[in-house]
């Protein structure tokens, strides 16, 4: 138990840092930006470490949302779409590999891009983009 509240707070901690900076570097509107790096934290922890991971990556964006978007309902609206980019490389990267996270041909390389890095992001990009769009905070032309 001690050594998943340990890699828990290692996750949270450098999630939120990575997280922080990148919502400031490259914003879009409102939370969402072109570059995010805590994905990584997202992806690589929920595949290292499974639930541990998840939760973590999970909960991570909400503190950063909240130091940096101070909109509540912002903040609720990204918890579904960060589940998402956590769950998504968890669940698909294991079912397609039979080990974790060892990357030694380019089929494993292909697939941990595929389905750790792009298929969740573009997920949970489009989730919270949706959910936005429904409530009425980004408007079309």
């Amino acid at each position: 138990m001690k050594a998943k509240l340990v890699i828990f707070s290692l996750l949270f901690v450098s999630g939120f840092i990575l997280s922080t900076l990148g919502l400031i570097s490259f914003p879009v509107y409102h939370n969402v930006n072109y570059f995010w790096p805590a994905a990584v934290v997202q992806a690589v922890g929920a595949i290292l470490f499974g639930w541990t991971g998840i939760i973590a990556g999970t909960l991570f964006p909400i503190f950063s949302n909240l130091a940096t978007d101070k909109s509540l309902v912002s903040v609720i609206l990204f918890i579904p779409s960060n589940f998402v980019q956590c769950f998504l490389p968890y669940f698909l990267y294991n079912r397609l590999t039979n080990h974790r996270l060892s990357i030694a041909t380019v089929r494993d390389g292909a697939l941990f891009t595929v389905f750790a890095a792009v298929v969740p992001q573009l997920c949970g990009g489009s989730l919270a983009g949706g959910i936005r769009y429904m409530m009425g905070q980004i408007k079309t032309r």
